[in-house]
């Protein structure tokens, strides 16, 4: 049976459903990584070669996306400025993820990481953007 460590709830929602389904979509492949624990690092590690790019490519496009409707929204250029660089950082620890991931691997560091940064991100940045009303 597999397992869901991280599950969907209203009180993730930031009210964009375009957003709320690709942040559906995130906590999807967390928990798909999450089942693919094992002692084996080696099996971790194989597993996790051949899911990074996609995992990788969809998170570029979620950041786009929420990049593009705040600009479309005409944003705080101060607030879109924060969201950008958070979503720069992250695209830069999960590059050095994947460069050392060959030296010291550990999927339960990769999920660790990503359930602390997309719960962060989604409660402290993308709903403040909303409730704040600087994206409509």
């Amino acid at each position: 049976m597999k397992s869901q460590v991280l599950e969907w709830s209203e009180e993730l929602a930031t009210g964009l459903d375009i957003v709320d389904n690709q942040h559906k979509g995130l906590i999807n492949f967390i928990n798909d990584l999450t089942n693919n624990i094992d002692l084996d690092h080696k099996k971790e590690l194989k597993y996790f070669n051949s899911v990074k790019d996609e995992i990788t490519n969809y998170i570029i496009e979620h950041f786009s996306t929420e990049e593009n409707i705040m600009e479309l929204n005409n944003i705080n250029k101060r607030f879109l400025d924060q969201h950008r660089y958070e979503h720069s950082t992250f695209i830069k620890k999960i590059g050095g993820i994947i460069e050392t991931s060959e030296i010291n691997f550990s999927l339960d560091d990769v999920v660790f990481f990503l359930i602390e940064w997309v719960i962060n991100h989604i409660n402290q940045t993308d709903k403040n953007s909303l409730n704040k009303g600087m994206i409509t």
